[in-house]
């Protein structure tokens, strides 16, 4: 079975942009293989929400094991951003 998704115009312009980038760069060949690829993970998440990069079915499972994580690497990085516009 299909999962029906519509793309944000945002990210169809995204995937258009990078179709013509890769285009110019390794040819049309290419350009629609990833084109492809990347419209088949969309679909794949479309149709399985709990799925993600870390690859839990429960996003309560995934803040549970790795929120503390997440917020202390997002204040690290806080933290840089703020030394680099100092400067």
């Amino acid at each position: 079975m299909t999962t029906r998704y519509v793309l944000a115009p945002e990210a169809a312009l995204d995937l258009v942009e990078i179709w013509q980038y890769i285009k110019e760069h390794a040819g049309v060949t290419v350009a629609d293989r990833v084109e492809s690829t990347i419209l088949e993970r969309v679909g794949f998440l479309a149709g399985t929400p709990g799925a993600g990069p870390l690859g839990h079915s429960s996003v309560k499972i995934t803040e549970k094991f790795y929120g503390a994580w997440v917020k202390s690497r997002q204040e690290a990085l806080d933290s840089e951003i703020r030394k680099a516009w100092a400067l």
